[in-house]
């Protein structure tokens, strides 16, 4: 289960994208790379962001929110 929170962002290497979002119950973000062959649905699994801990009552109001992109991409 994850955030509402999603953002896209170039790859490096100048034709694919990467598709992140943010995990629920711990700090981690799932990046999945975008190629022309598809979408790779293994994760790239980074434990940087902060832990987001929701329940069933508490989830609309932890869950939301946005995941934004440094513009040199590095963050």
């Amino acid at each position: 289960m994850t955030t509402e929170g999603l953002s896209a962002v170039r790859h490096s290497n100048g034709t694919d994208f990467w598709v992140v979002r943010h995990n629920i119950r711990n700090n981690h973000y799932l990046s999945y790379l975008i190629t022309g062959a598809g979408v790779n649905l293994t994760p790239v699994v980074s434990a940087k962001g902060p832990d987001v801990f929701v329940n069933e009552i508490n989830y609309r109001k932890c869950a939301n929110g946005i995941i934004k992109i440094s513009p040199a991409a590095e963050k």
